[in-house]
């Protein structure tokens, strides 16, 4: 005998055994996403490798053209393989002159490099070597090297801005070289 359910019979014919919800997440039901992450350091990261990048650059050119130029004897040789005593010359070699570079030739190089970043290609020489003396000059105002090289976002980037910061240390304000870090 079967009892009457107190109330009534089911509106809806399942099969027995799926009278219940099964356990688990319902379907289509996915976790939620992550937080995203926070990128706080990343800026003093980027700034300080678009720096070190530029000095690599600029800093390789500047050691270049510095350098003192060495010259080697090269011994002729005949072509049956015989080979020839050289001859010296009872003259000294002269030293080269000084390859110090001047203030315009820094400022050039300067110039140059800069002109490297797609947003500067176009710019006036002039306009550079003034943003470069203004970045100089905010370094010899107390200024850190993060706050100089973020202070050109608006107008050119984070990039390009921190390119020309270190571009600018090590053509126009050598001085400041140890606020870069390593």
């Amino acid at each position: 005998m079967t009892q009457p359910l107190p109330y009534g019979p089911p509106t809806q014919q399942v099969p027995p055994g799926w009278q219940q919800q099964p356990y688990g997440p319902p379907p289509g039901w996915q976790p939620p996403l992550p937080p995203p992450k926070k990128r706080g350091g990343g800026l003093a990261l980027a700034v300080a490798a678009s720096v070190v990048a530029v000095l690599a650059v600029f800093g390789g050119i500047v050691a270049l053209t510095d350098g003192e130029t060495t010259t080697t004897a090269t011994q002729e040789a005949s072509s049956t393989a015989e080979t020839k005593k050289a001859k010296s010359s009872k003259k000294p070699t002269p030293k080269p002159a000084s390859t110090r570079m001047t203030r315009t030739d820094r400022e050039a190089l300067f110039v140059a490099t800069v002109k490297q970043q797609d947003a500067l290609r176009n710019a006036d020489p002039e306009d550079l070597v003034k943003l470069g003396r203004e970045m100089c000059k905010a370094l010899d105002d107390g200024y850190t090297l993060t706050q100089v090289a973020t202070s050109g976002v608006e107008q050119f980037g984070l990039e390009t801005s921190a390119f020309v910061a270190g571009a600018a240390i090590v053509g126009l304000c050598p001085r400041h070289k140890g606020k870069i870090p390593d």
